[in-house]
């Protein structure tokens, strides 16, 4: 979370989040707010994926092509 302030009685919230995690946030936030909330978000940067997790990816890739083959 990079802020938070209030406008015209909402609260605006400002964080960075990795992709994969906003795939369930429409949903999260639905039910967290009895529908009353939106969302918006943009593209920030790109970054590397942490060692474990592209460990996983490759992984996963690898396996998908002996699938193929």
């Amino acid at each position: 979370v990079m802020g938070m302030h209030s406008e015209k009685g909402f609260e605006h919230l400002k964080a960075q989040v990795p992709l994969k995690e906003m795939s369930t946030y429409s949903t999260a936030l639905s039910s967290l707010t009895g529908g009353r909330a939106s969302f918006t978000m943009r593209f920030n940067e790109y970054r590397l994926v942490p060692q474990d997790v592209q460990d996983k990816l490759v992984q996963a890739y690898a396996e998908a092509q002996k699938d193929e083959d």
